[in-house]
């Protein structure tokens, strides 16, 4: 699984959302749905150079997190926060997860920001993670 998916599926376990729903907080994973209105999506991104001599591998995901249309300051707020507590349960110190990769460090690069709306005026916000996993031993 790439890191957006595993991450994905570490956030349902966390009650961030859940994958595919089509309605409440939704996760996504590399393509932002068109519903339900709030979803939290995850992309890879950019890493760094392998380190292949200790086999661990440097990558990135962004989230990003879309409130519902509520033209209102609680729209704000909710995507704020389901992006913070997303956030937070991804950067817990010394937490280890994965069965076929082991996550030994997820760290925020960005904070949180809000990027503004999207085309039915929606909150955008997003933030980007640097991540180090290795293979699990077998």
């Amino acid at each position: 699984m790439s890191p957006a998916d595993e991450l994905a599926h570490y956030l349902e376990g966390a009650g961030a959302g859940v994958l595919g729903a089509q309605s409440g907080w939704a996760l996504a994973v590399g393509t932002e749905p068109d519903k339900p209105d709030t979803v939290i999506t995850l992309y890879d991104t950019v890493g760094n150079v392998p380190l292949v001599d200790i086999d661990l591998t440097d990558c990135g995901v962004m989230l990003r997190a879309r409130s519902s249309a509520r033209s209102s300051a609680h729209a704000y707020r909710d995507a704020y926060a389901a992006a913070l507590f997303a956030i937070n349960e991804l950067t817990k110190p010394e937490i280890i997860f994965g069965d076929v990769y082991q996550y030994i460090g997820v760290y925020l690069q960005t904070d949180l920001q809000c990027i503004g709306r999207d085309d039915n005026d929606r909150f955008i916000f997003t933030a980007n993670f640097r991540i180090q996993r290795q293979p699990v031993e077998a």
